[in-house]
This record gives structure tokens, C-alpha cells and sequence, in this order.
């Protein structure tokens, strides 16, 4: 018989737990139950521990993950996505360690709406009008497929100064809380979102937005379950475009004849400021008028130079675009309204009618006002206006609708003024009407006459008079000068005011003879001559005077009617008439000479001639009484009635000194002498018989010769017989200057040595009387 013996074995781990089961799930927890083992291995369960899978979650989804640890055989797992699926296992552990896992099992939690918002909401491309958005899937559907997403958009308030080149980022730095806005959570919850997008898809196209605007975006996920929440608010904004297209100007004050003031309203920008506009202009013709022919007006002409209107470099560098862009439009427009450039109608109120346009750039700059200046009266001009930005320039307006007209003003200058005829006291001149009425008809013209050629001198400097006023196209001006250049120049007169003057024209009088001279003055009368002295003619009437013509003839009953002639061959108003009879009576007149002919005689004036100063002695002879006198004798020449009877004479002496070889004459020079020989001459006497007193017998010796002369003249006193010695010395020695000798009269020696002898002489007569007065 076999003994039993008994033997303690160790303690193994415990089996397998049974598989566990789900018993309850939400949308984030799952409650697990399990089984005990069917053998505890020799020890007592101590605990068990339960690991989770997630097979959504990827690689990362595919290690177990302790979830639980813990002796109930019950556990609920918490904080898990909402409809997911997961796979849990469990174990026993005794005291020897850890059984083996269950099997798996599979567990989900309950689907909800999708966990959170879509993620990366942006704008993709960016334009004026558009956005393209796109978005990527939330981080979870909620277990359930995503069956929609709706995108909506909030428009802000423009902001000047918005640029469309910014970047999605800047604008969310540079909008987050805009000026005079509440922050940025706060603003958003203020705006009206409006739904721009609901589908399936992750990006969309939004189209018919405002340029250069800004908007918030949000966007959300939609599945069977219900709707996430929304995405942060985005804020973007299209793109700056050229303005809007502005209304047409309009007029800011009554038109004027040559003026129009235009203004205009500021179009929108469209994101940018604007920062230039552009006026263009095209004339539609002067309106019709009461002028019988219209000529065609040149708007360049009328506007001038653009640089002196004002127009800058900008206005240049635009104009070449603008001109061809506009024509487009004009075409286009023309094509569409089945016409021409102006319409295919004929405006009963411009003359001409139907015509093509030309545009010019009248303004370009900031301001929002321009006066068009130099423009043609009673005319019509048709504007367009275009406004640009930093992104470029605006359409034309519709000119059609800024059609404005200026009003009249004076006609334009008369034409072709010319002189028909001149003769030497008017002249006839002849126009033709103002080209351009300039809406008032001209209802009369005014001439105006200057003195002189209005060519050479300018017109602003000549003083203009008033010789013809009326309706007529010409005029003859009368009572004029002869031979003058006188300047006329013509103006027309309106309701609207007076035109400018014409053209000047010079026209010249035919020259004529001169006015009558002055009569003439006589003086210095003598017994044979008259001097004549007269004023010359007021007026020479163009023609320059040569010389005068002086008439004399006798005056008296008796006298013969025989006129003599003597002539100057210069314009000097002075002649000596000679060779005329003494103690007569004459008529002088005067006549001027000039090109044109003779002028009128003069005044006659009268003169009577003096009588004639005594015949001079004759058959003088001297007769030698002594060494120491001389005895002169003369006779009387006969007289008649022209000459005065002699009531004295005068015998001049002077003294010839001999001839001497130290003495002789010597000629320094051509035209010079020195003539020693006459040292003196001297009044010997006076009285009606000539012989020498005997006061002057010291003045002879024997060595001496006198000269004497004798002259018939009427008795004065000593004084002025002196002076006339004087007299006589001086005409002597003119006349010799006269003859071109120059005489010179040196210190008369015989003077010096006379009264060097009349001192000793005296000194002698002195010691004479002393002595016999002392003999006495």
C-alpha cells in the first residue's frame, strides 16, 4: 500500500479575466464592466487595470493606454471624444503579479455636433470686387460626417485711408480695434453677419463686393448631431480700385462772356483717397447770332498756352491717355446711339451742327473747382469730368450732361481798314464789319485818328480823338493839315460794349505850300541899307521851307509899281536889303520858299532910309611952313539933298617913322604882320579950316613925315571926341583882321620919348623960373 505525503506547491497569477463588456456610454465617457477570473492563481485578486485604445488617433492611437487601476470590476472612463471608437482590455493582479489581459472589446461614445470650428479661415486671392475664402475641417466631426459648412461676412464702415495692397495680417493689425471702437470681441458681437456661403465644400468664391471695403468673416461645421461654433472673425478686405465714375460738373456762378466756373462733388474712392481730378473740355461752336457768316472757332487759340492756364506736369503726363481713352468712350457711345461723335442731330442752336469733337484738357489738380478762362462769347462747350487714385483713374463722365454756354460780349475788332483817298485836307477810309459778333450785333463803328505813325511810336502811346461816329462802314475825315502822317484805327459798338480797336492805318496828307510868315521888322536903318527881321510861317503844311523871298519896292503916290526881289538860299528869318536910295521912303513884304511852292506874301511894312553922312573932303595937300609945322589944306566936296552939309571937320594925324634898317617889316607868319611904322593916331583938330596948333609943333622934326588925314563929322566935346578917336583905332584894325592880316599895334615909341622930353622939359622950365627969380 503506497503512502500519501503531502506537498505544498507556491502560488501561481491569476487566469484571465473574462472579456469586459460596455454597459454605458456618453459623448465623452464609457462605463466598462468585467468578470472575475476562474482561478485567483493561490492568492486573492488584489486589483485589476484597464487600458484603453484609440484607433482614430493614428500610430499614436494604436498603444494601450492604463486608464483604471482598482479592485471594483467596474469602471467608468471619462474625458474621451465624442463619438469615437475604442478598444479597452483588463487584468487581474494577485500578489505574485499581473494575469493575463482579457480579450479586447470594442466601445464608442455617444456622436455629437462636430468639436470645435473649421480651422484656418482665409482669403486665398483678393480682388476689387471679390474674395476667394477657403477653410480647413474642424479638428472633430462629433462622430458624425460633416454634411455642411456656412461662412458668414460682416461689412465695417469704410475707413479712409485703407489700402487694398495690405496683407491679410496688417489689416489685423491695423483693424483690430479701430479708432473710436470697442476692442475687437466686443465690435464683432456689434456687427450684422449676413450668410454668404452653405455647402460642402472648403472654400468658396465671393463675388459683387465693394471695392476697397472691409469685412469680418466666421465659418462653422454643421453634421446630423448639431452645429459647431463658430470660427474667430476674420477681418479682411478687397482690394482699392480707380474711383467711381463722378457725376458731371455743374456751373458755380452766372456765366460769363469769356468765363465759366465749374464745380463738382467727390465721387467715391473706393478703398483710396482721391487724389487728382480732370476737367476736359470740347467746343460744340458759337450759338446762332443775327451775324450773317460764322467762321469756325479754334479752341486752342482761345485757351492759349496750357502752361500759362496753369496745368502742371501732371496735366501733361495724363493728357495723351485721357485724349485717347475719352475718344473711345466717345466712339463707343456714338456706336451705341447709332450717330456720329455728336449725336447724328443737328442742334438748332450751335451753327454748323453736327460736328466731331475735340477734347482738351482744361484742369488737372486737387481742388474740386476751376474757372475755364478765354473762352469765345455767345459759344457752347461741353465738360467731362474723371477722378484718380493711387489705383488709377476713373471713367469720363457723360459730358452730354455738362453742356454750358457763355453769354455775349462786344464784337471782335473790324477788319481791313484802309484808305481810299487822301488829298491835303482829309482823308477817306472804308472796313468790313468784326468777324465774330460775339452774340451782339454791331451797331455803329467809331473812328479814331492820331498824330503820327502809330507803327513806329506804338499805339498806347499816342493820344487818340474821336473823328467819326455812325453805322456806316466808311468815313471821310476833313479839315486836316496838309502834308501830316496821321494813324486811324476803328472800333465796333454793341449792346454788349465796345470791340477792341483794329488794325491801324496810316495815311498822309497831300503836302501844300506853307502859311503866310510873319511881317517883317526893320532895324539898323541906315542911308542905304534896311536889316529885315521876320517870324517864320505857322505852319509849313509838310512841306520843309528853303528859304525866303524878300519884295521891296518905293512907297509913295508917285513912286513906280516895280517890285524888287532879293532871295535867301537858307531858312534864316534875317536879310540886309542894300544898295537903297537915302533918305527914301520903301515897302517890304516877305514870301517863304518851300517844295510844295511860295507861301502868301506877307504884311507889307514900311521904312525910310536916313541921309547920308557928308562927302568926304577932297584934294587934301600939306604944306611944309618950317622945320617944325606943317600947314594941311583942303576943299569941300559938293553935296546934294541925300547928303547933310559938313559943319565941321576933324584932321587925324598920325606919325610915320623912317625907314631903318633894324626897323624894317618882318612877316612872322601866314596871314600875320607886324607893321611897326604906325605907332599913332591921334585927333589933331577940330574946326572948319585945317592947320596944326601950335601946341603940337613938338610932335615934328626933321626927321619925321606925317600922315594926315581929314573926315568931315559934326562937332563934339573933348570926351567924346576921345572916344571916338578910340573908335576910329578899333574899326581899323577889324577891318584889317577882316582882310586876314592880324595887325599888331605896338606901344607907340614916340608917345614914351614925347613924354620923357615933357618931364625934362618941365624940370628945366622949373630951374629957370628959379634962377630969374632970384636974378630978380
Amino acid at each position: 500500500e503506497s503512502t500519501w505525503a503531502w506537498h505544498r506547491l507556491d502560488a501561481v497569477t491569476v487566469d484571465a479575466v473574462p472579456k469586459p463588456i460596455e454597459s454605458m456610454h456618453t459623448t465623452t465617457s464609457i462605463t466598462v464592466a468585467w468578470g472575475a477570473a476562474l482561478w485567483d492563481g493561490g492568492t486573492p485578486v488584489m486589483a485589476y487595470e484597464l487600458e484603453f485604445q484609440a484607433p482614430w488617433a493614428g500610430e499614436a492611437g494604436k498603444v494601450w493606454q492604463p486608464v483604471y487601476q482598482g479592485v471594483s470590476n467596474e469602471c467608468t472612463v471619462t474625458q474621451l471624444r465624442p463619438g469615437s471608437a475604442y478598444r479597452m482590455r483588463v487584468r487581474a493582479l494577485n500578489a505574485v503579479g499581473a494575469g493575463e489581459y482579457s480579450g479586447a472589446a470594442d466601445g464608442n461614445t455617444q456622436a455629437t455636433a462636430p468639436t470645435g470650428p473649421p480651422e484656418g479661415l482665409s482669403v486665398s486671392a483678393r480682388g476689387s470686387t471679390a474674395l476667394h475664402v477657403e477653410w480647413r475641417p474642424p479638428m472633430h466631426d462629433g462622430g458624425r460626417p460633416i454634411k455642411a459648412y456656412n461662412l458668414q461676412m460682416a461689412s465695417l464702415p469704410a475707413i479712409v485711408g485703407q489700402q487694398g495692397s495690405k496683407t491679410d495680417a496688417e489689416l489685423a493689425v491695423a483693424f483690430t480695434e479701430p479708432e473710436g471702437m470697442p476692442p475687437n470681441e466686443e465690435y464683432v458681437h456689434m456687427l450684422e453677419f449676413k450668410s454668404v456661403y452653405s455647402g460642402s465644400q472648403l472654400a468658396t468664391c465671393i463675388e459683387g463686393l465693394n471695392p476697397g471695403l472691409s469685412f469680418y468673416m466666421r465659418v462653422n461645421a454643421e453634421n446630423c448631431n448639431g452645429i459647431s461654433e463658430w470660427s474667430q472673425a476674420m477681418l479682411t478686405c478687397t482690394r482699392c480700385a480707380p474711383p467711381e465714375t463722378p457725376k458731371p460738373p455743374g456751373l458755380v456762378d452766372v456765366p460769363r462772356a469769356r468765363m465759366l466756373a465749374l464745380t463738382w462733388s467727390t465721387p467715391h474712392g473706393n478703398g483710396s483717397v482721391i487724389s487728382s481730378y480732370h476737367v476736359m473740355m470740347a467746343s460744340l461752336g458759337p450759338l446762332l447770332s443775327t451775324a450773317k457768316s460764322q467762321s469756325k472757332v479754334n479752341i486752342m487759340e482761345l485757351l492759349g498756352d496750357p502752361e500759362e492756364s496753369g496745368r502742371g506736369a501732371s496735366a501733361e503726363r495724363f493728357e495723351d491717355q485721357a485724349c485717347s481713352t475719352l475718344s473711345e468712350d466717345i466712339h463707343d457711345s456714338a456706336k451705341s446711339d447709332g450717330g456720329d461723335s455728336y449725336g447724328g442731330e443737328e442742334d438748332p442752336y450751335i451753327v454748323g451742327g453736327p460736328r466731331e469733337l475735340t477734347f482738351t484738357t482744361v484742369y488737372s489738380g486737387s481742388d474740386k473747382f476751376v474757372e475755364v478762362q478765354n473762352l469765345a462769347p455767345h459759344s457752347q462747350y461741353a465738360f467731362c469730368l474723371q477722378a484718380c487714385n493711387a489705383e488709377g483713374c476713373s471713367e469720363w463722365s457723360d459730358w452730354s450732361a455738362a453742356k454750358f454756354s457763355t453769354t455775349s460780349a462786344a464784337p471782335s475788332a473790324p477788319q481791313s481798314l484802309a484808305v481810299i483817298g487822301a488829298s491835303q485836307n482829309h482823308v477817306s477810309l472804308q472796313w468790313e464789319p468784326p468777324e465774330f459778333d460775339n452774340g451782339a450785333h454791331a451797331s455803329s463803328y467809331t473812328m479814331e485818328m492820331a498824330s503820327g505813325n502809330a507803327t513806329a511810336k506804338g499805339a498806347k502811346g499816342m493820344k487818340w480823338e474821336t473823328v467819326f461816329t455812325g453805322p456806316e462802314q466808311m468815313c471821310t475825315v476833313s479839315d486836316l493839315d496838309s502834308g501830316v502822317r496821321l494813324s486811324f484805327r476803328v472800333r465796333a459798338n454793341s449792346l454788349a460794349g465796345t470791340s477792341p480797336p483794329s488794325s491801324t492805318c496810316t495815311a498822309e496828307t497831300v503836302a501844300g505850300c506853307p502859311s503866310q510868315p510873319g511881317a517883317p521888322t526893320c532895324s539898323g536903318v541906315t542911308n542905304a541899307s534896311v536889316k529885315l527881321r521876320w517870324t517864320p510861317p505857322a505852319a509849313d503844311n509838310g512841306a520843309a521851307i528853303t528859304g525866303y523871298i524878300v519884295h521891296y519896292t518905293l512907297e509913295g503916290d508917285d513912286a513906280p509899281a516895280k517890285w524888287s526881289s532879293l532871295a535867301t538860299n537858307d531858312p534864316v528869318c534875317t536879310l540886309k536889303v542894300g544898295r537903297l536910295q537915302s533918305l527914301t521912303k520903301y515897302k517890304f513884304c516877305v514870301q517863304a520858299v518851300s517844295t510844295s511852292g511860295n507861301s502868301p506874301l506877307s504884311n507889307a511894312t514900311t521904312a525910310t532910309t536916313l541921309l547920308a553922312a557928308p562927302r568926304a573932303p577932297c584934294n587934301l595937300r600939306a604944306i611944309k611952313d618950317s622945320p617944325e609945322s606943317i600947314e594941311v589944306f583942303w576943299e569941300e566936296s559938293p553935296s546934294d539933298e541925300s547928303c547933310t552939309p559938313a559943319t565941321s571937320y576933324i584932321l587925324e594925324m598920325s606919325r610915320r617913322l623912317r625907314e631903318r634898317a633894324h626897323k624894317k617889316s618882318k612877316r612872322k607868319k601866314a596871314g600875320e604882320m607886324e607893321v611897326d611904322e604906325i605907332e599913332e593916331s591921334t585927333l589933331v583938330t577940330q574946326g572948319s579950316r585945317g592947320a596944326l596948333s601950335s601946341q603940337w609943333d613938338t610932335f615934328c622934326n626933321a626927321k619925321d613925315e606925317l600922315l594926315l588925314a581929314v573926315g568931315c563929322v559934326e562937332w563934339m566935346s573933348e570926351e567924346r571926341r576921345a572916344k571916338a578917336v578910340a573908335e576910329v583905332v578899333a574899326e581899323r584894325q577889324r577891318a584889317a583882321v577882316a582882310l586876314g592880316t592880324k595887325t599888331t599895334l605896338r606901344p607907340p615909341k614916340m608917345k614914351r620919348w614925347y613924354d620923357k622930353a615933357l618931364k625934362q622939359a618941365k624940370h628945366i622950365a622949373y630951374l629957370v623960373t628959379i634962377m630969374v627969380v632970384i636974378f630978380l
